[in-house]
């Protein structure tokens, strides 16, 4: 079996992550997504995150997470990110950068910002949205939209 680009980078992107959490950089909670992109070439996504809710000031957190798309015209992308959260009530928003695996015609740069947008059911339930672009710092310019059901350990 041949490992390619995407997956040698998420592997990694997790071992990295699965180090920090096992380590005095324990985060506080790990969550998994499964969802699809939306909007252009609907495709199936699935990612993993780590939060550290200590490492922000005020009561905002950190959180740092690996995203995939399966197929389109994705054909495999995949993404690191690390995002600055704050939440209001059940509501959680978050802006950051994300390193996208390849540029496509969706986004023309590896380097992207990354927007969050939260909302929990129950305290380990919610509904995530994620949005990547290059902030059209270079065309084209289409973005990475994806929407997903959340679940959270502590």
């Amino acid at each position: 079996m041949r490992i390619t680009g995407t997956a040698a980078f998420l592997l990694g992107f997790i071992i990295v992550c699965g180090i920090a959490y096992c380590t005095e950089a324990r985060g506080d909670e790990i969550r998994m997504n499964v969802g699809a992109t939306v909007v252009r070439n609907e495709a199936p996504s699935v990612g993993f995150s780590i939060v550290w809710e200590e490492a922000a000031p005020g009561d905002a957190f950190i959180e740092c997470g690996a995203q995939l798309v399966a197929t389109s015209n994705y054909s495999g992308q995949g993404a690191g990110y690390c995002m600055l959260k704050d939440g209001f009530g059940r509501l959680e928003l978050g802006m950051g950068l994300a390193a996208l695996m390849k540029e496509t015609d969706k986004n023309s740069t590896k380097l992207n910002f990354a927007l969050g947008l939260g909302w929990w059911f129950t305290d380990r339930l919610g509904l995530g949205a994620l949005h990547f672009s290059n902030g059209s710092i270079k065309y084209p310019n289409k973005g990475w939209n994806i929407l997903a059901v959340v679940g959270q350990f502590k």
